[in-house]
């Protein structure tokens, strides 16, 4: 035996470092004649049988730590994002930190023993899931419907946040509805939220855009974009993946020119769209499907000039800003005509450029009166009720605003298009937040005019001169 056989013997870390001394000895006393070199060769067998034995206890080993690996509950740092990767909830699945608000129906019915802390489950549609020791400590369940869910004992729920959360006995929950915000602390903020995703570019493509003014999010969290310069609808699932389109330049049902905003119908889902110089409103099924339209150039009832923005309340009446009038046009969701406010001014209840309309759940209407610099609110019928905002690029002002929406808490959020940002106010105009700068970069835009906010809490921004619509996790405390 030489030293080369020696080392070929012994150079596997499996053997023991006393295992290896004794070895070594042996061998240099083969080199002095003192053991038989067959000693040297029974013990290569016998180290062979010994290095299977410790692999065989490595593999159990292993076996082990994954399996206690996966009924660890990972620490969950409270700075960390939300992340998609990986998020397929399941049977003792390791969800912890994911979004899963994009699920409008959750995709398992058996979650027991899983670990879903500080999960994101924000409108997530949950009813009869099992999860039965299952780790929801931490999860944001806000609008979340677990009608006939499996809570056991078991079941973790400390921290959890509750508000409009049906729970499995079918009673509510609005315990936190007053922290139901904070459902973003995950994120790490660098102000009122944090990037997410993004898509699009400048084309006429599946998924491009030309000056994209307009966004709607539908309750099963579908994303609209009004493709302004390219005379169509697109819509997109919750990650901005291409689900469809309809549209092209014309006068014709389901034709457009220049187009700028849309709205959904809650209850059925139905799409309307603000015709821009077609002076008309028209109405589709969720895939496009044409199902009807109203209006015409001029100034009479049910007549528009510049159709802007669109709004559609609980019960399916529709409010239309009606700029070039500088007024507000209401109606049934068939297009009769209810009423209408406004005229042009810079007073009380007065308009200069209305542009998008949105309606809170109470019925209050929301108006962008972007030419006074300002947001103003009224009853259902148009009752002037209150205003915040000046020009400016400070908290509160707006410079050229185009993009009006609300959250489920009632939060209202306004594009203001030349300060290449969003802010984020209360219902009645108090300042809370406001994200984004001037630029290119994730979280930067360039003049954007349209946003939307999903049952999720996510809100979408259509950036405008970027090509491009931004996907934003807000943090208003």
């Amino acid at each position: 035996m030489d030293r080369d056989a020696f080392d070929a013997l012994t150079r596997d870390s499996i053997i023991s470092g006393s295992r290896r001394a004794t070895l070594g000895a042996l061998f240099a006393a083969a080199l002095l004649g003192k053991v038989p070199s067959t000693h040297a060769s029974d013990l290569r067998g016998r180290d062979k049988d010994a290095s299977q034995s410790e692999s065989k206890h490595q593999g159990r080993v292993r076996r082990s730590r994954r399996r206690r690996d996966r009924r660890r509950i990972n620490p969950v740092s409270p700075g960390a994002c939300w992340h998609e990767g990986a998020c397929v909830p399941g049977k003792g699945k390791n969800v912890s930190r994911c979004d899963l608000s994009s699920y409008a129906t959750f995709p398992s019915q058996n979650s027991s023993g899983s670990n879903l802390a500080q999960a994101n489950l924000r409108g997530v549609k949950a009813q009869g899931v099992n999860f039965s020791k299952a780790n929801l400590s931490g999860a944001c369940l806000v609008n979340a419907d677990f009608t006939g869910a499996k809570f056991a004992k078991k079941t973790k729920l400390t921290g959890a946040i509750f508000c409009r959360t049906v729970m499995p006995d079918g009673t509510t929950n609005n315990s936190d509805c007053g922290n139901s915000s904070s459902c973003c602390r995950s994120c790490t903020c660098p102000d009122a939220g944090c990037f997410r995703f993004k898509w699009g570019a400048n084309g006429a493509g599946d998924g491009q855009f030309s000056g994209p003014q307009g966004a709607a999010v539908a309750p099963n969290g579908n994303v609209y974009i009004v493709d302004t310069l390219n005379h169509r609808m697109q819509y997109f699932d919750a990650q901005g993946n291409f689900l469809g389109k309809w549209g092209s330049q014309g006068t014709a049902d389901g034709q457009f020119v220049l187009p700028t905003n849309a709205a959904i119908n809650p209850n059925n889902g139905n799409v309307y769209v603000a015709g821009g110089t077609n002076y008309t409103v028209q109405y589709f099924d969720a895939s496009g499907g044409f199902l009807g339209r109203w209006g015409g150039n001029g100034s009479g009832d049910g007549k528009f000039i510049g159709p802007v923005g669109i709004g559609v309340a609980a019960d399916g009446t529709v409010y239309v800003s009606d700029s070039g009038n500088r007024r507000i046009q209401y109606f049934d969701a068939s297009g009769n005509f209810l009423g209408k406010w406004g005229s042009g001014g810079s007073g009380d209840g007065q308009l200069n450029e209305p542009r998008q309309v949105a309606v809170a759940a109470n019925g209050r209407v929301y108006v962008l009166d972007a030419n006074n610099n300002r947001v103003q609110y009224f009853s259902a019928t148009g009752t002037y009720e209150g205003q915040w905002g000046t020009a400016g690029s400070g908290d509160g002002q707006f410079n050229n605003a185009y993009g009006l929406a609300l959250d489920a808490d009632g939060n209202v959020y306004v594009a203001d298009s030349d300060n290449n940002r969003f802010q984020i106010f209360t219902a009645d105009g108090g300042f809370l937040a406001t994200y984004g700068t001037s630029g290119t970069g994730d979280g930067q835009f360039k003049r954007p005019r349209a946003i939307s906010v999903a049952p999720s809490g996510t809100v979408y921004v259509a950036d405008t001169n970027n090509f491009r619509t931004q996907a934003i996790c807000v943090d208003v405390q």
